[in-house]
């Protein structure tokens, strides 16, 4: 353990304003010195804001000259990958915003470069931290569900073409690796995968000519079988949030838009509700939501950087989620299941072994 705080970096003045440096205060062993933006005025102002001492308008003269130790990414993700690029190669220990990259191309080249560098990597899938879903994944690791049938994800929420139809913002633009597909698909398939292990095929579909601004709906299959679907749209009149429902052979859980979890033992058929872990402790409320969960994660993040452990969601994970962001794209454009197992030819074991049965001739994962 070093005795001094890390020097940390943040690229960014939107998420990186907003989330990252109040949630990186919260950590004793940081020290935010510098912050980056495109305009050097609103890297100043920021640092002015966040009493952070350094600012720039170019990521490798920050590099060259805060003396850092991490930096963390939070820019529109066209700008993921030569940022990360150029951090690894400056030996920065990194924190990147999902989604990870453009195209999981660019997302397995930020892994193996991070990985040969050997620095600590880690993508900001934040919600793996909030109590609801926490409490889920110790639910699932007990056993409480049994073996895995199904899940289902509904999200409806307001327009995000109507909130942003002035702005340049890469949230709403499909060509800058935005869209609803790439802000939000990107969350639900790491929290899928992480409950629930690998996503082994996919299929998917993309209104308005494949662009996912207004929603997406896909289905995948897990190395177990069991299949999710996850169904986005964002031209809902109001905000009604998620629902999360996982159903097993022993249980049913259900996730609420409220922030509440429910549980049904298939033997008592009693539906009650569960505790919630206090995984907050001490950390005051922010106003915006996103920066408690964000600290829990920066915190391993940085406990990674201090031990020499492995960070988690790690730049692995975010390569592994960006495949299958891929995946739906492409089932959009060849209207036909994609294979995300890693083998080019899966074999199904009898009728039920896969979604698309055992007649595969046109319906084969690609």
């Amino acid at each position: 353990m070093q005795d001094k705080p890390l020097r940390v970096g943040v690229i960014g003045t939107g998420v990186g304003a907003a989330v990252h440096l109040p949630g990186l205060r919260q950590i004793p062993e940081v020290d935010v010195v510098a912050v980056c933006a495109a305009h050097l005025d609103r890297a100043r102002a920021t640092t002015l804001l966040h009493q952070v001492p350094l600012y720039f308008d170019d990521y490798r003269r920050m590099f060259r000259e805060a003396g850092l130790d991490a930096v963390t990414i939070a820019t529109p993700p066209e700008l993921h990958h030569p940022i990360a690029v150029a951090a690894a190669e400056a030996g920065l220990h990194i924190l990147c915003e999902k989604p990870m990259a453009r195209n999981a191309a660019e997302a397995r080249d930020m892994f193996r470069l991070a990985r040969d560098a050997n620095i600590r990597h880690a993508v900001d899938y934040e919600t793996r931290f909030l109590p609801t879903r926490q409490a889920v994944k110790h639910l699932i690791d007990r056993g409480y569900l049994g073996e895995l049938q199904s899940v289902s994800v509904t999200v409806y929420r307001e327009s995000w073409r109507e909130r942003l139809r002035h702005s340049t913002s890469w949230l709403d633009s499909g060509e800058r690796a935005g869209g609803v597909l790439g802000a939000l698909g990107s969350d639900y398939i790491d929290t899928l995968r992480w409950w629930f292990g690998e996503i082994h095929a996919v299929a998917g579909a993309l209104p308005h000519a494949g662009r996912g601004d207004d929603g997406f709906a896909l289905i995948v299959q897990f190395a177990s079988g069991a299949l999710a679907t996850v169904h986005v749209s964002t031209v809902a009149p109001v905000n009604l949030g998620d629902e999360i429902v996982a159903v097993g052979t022993e249980a049913m859980l259900a996730v609420q838009a409220d922030g509440r979890l429910f549980g049904v033992r298939r033997d008592d058929r009693v539906v009650c509700e569960m505790p919630l872990p206090d995984v907050w402790g001490d950390l005051p409320k922010f106003p915006d939501w996103r920066v408690r969960p964000f600290v829990l994660l920066a915190r391993e993040w940085i406990r990674s950087i201090l031990t020499g452990t492995g960070a988690v969601p790690s730049f692995e994970d975010g390569m592994k989620v960006q495949e299958v962001l891929d995946s739906v794209q492409r089932s959009q454009e060849l209207q036909r299941w994609i294979d995300t197992s890693g083998k080019k030819w899966p074999v199904c074991a009898g009728g039920g072994g896969a979604p698309w049965g055992t007649a595969m001739s046109s319906t084969r994962p690609v």
